[in-house]
């Protein structure tokens, strides 16, 4: 499957929890491919850290302008069984390419006004996409850097279970694990598998794996 992460607001966490998500698959044994199209190329140096420690994860390659030539990513994306697309940190050329061939789409948002109001974009464009040129993808809010303690954390989930994608019931929590982890080019889960964190993430890919089942189960009537 192909997956997408987008966000019109940078800073929210979005390439981490790519990686995350691409070495969690990795690490239960499946071929996954990590494309960034991300001008700041946080996956592929990333990649370049983990290759530079020894580190087996999964394969990354670096995509531009040219992601828009028909057919080029599903072509590579045969040889894996997942490719997880980290997308540059706002609405750009690349995402229209990026949704024409995803299979499922992840909008990760923060609990902040400011991010909240900021991917209002994307999920629209997530939803244009959907209507008009790709009917089969399914697309979600991921709840991200929370913090469960706050009053503000439960308002902001509270709006977001109102939008018009549906939300993921796995989030992640705030946690210097996360930065941690990017450091050494590694999925948070495989850089301490006991931190809460590792357990966030091998939930949010059970159930990512299950809305992709049911995506495909659509797609095919």
């Amino acid at each position: 499957m192909i997956v997408s992460l987008i966000s019109q607001k940078g800073g929210v966490g979005k390439s981490s929890l790519a990686l995350a998500i691409a070495w969690e698959l990795h690490a239960r044994g499946m071929r996954v491919l990590i494309a960034d199209t991300d001008p700041q190329a946080t996956a592929r140096t990333a990649g370049e850290i983990a290759a530079e420690n020894g580190l087996n994860g999964p394969t990354t390659l670096s995509f531009g302008k040219d992601l828009s030539r028909p057919n080029q990513l599903p072509a590579v994306a045969r040889q894996f069984d997942h490719v997880i697309v980290d997308t540059p940190g706002k609405l750009s050329e690349v995402t229209t390419p990026v949704l024409m061939v995803s299979e499922v789409t992840l909008v990760p948002i923060g609990p902040s006004p400011a991010e909240l109001w900021g991917n209002a974009d994307s999920i629209t464009l997530v939803q244009a996409a959907r209507d008009s040129f790709n009917p089969g993808l399914r697309a979600g809010i991921v709840y991200v850097r929370t913090d469960p303690k706050t009053v503000l954390n439960s308002r902001v989930r509270t709006t977001l279970e109102k939008s018009e994608l549906p939300m993921f019931s796995s989030e992640t929590t705030s946690r210097v694990v996360w930065k941690e982890a990017l450091l050494k080019g590694q999925g948070v889960a495989q850089y301490n598998p006991k931190d809460k964190a590792a357990r966030e993430v091998r939930m949010l890919v059970n159930e990512l794996l299950v809305f992709a089942t049911e995506s495909r189960e659509v797609a095919n009537g």
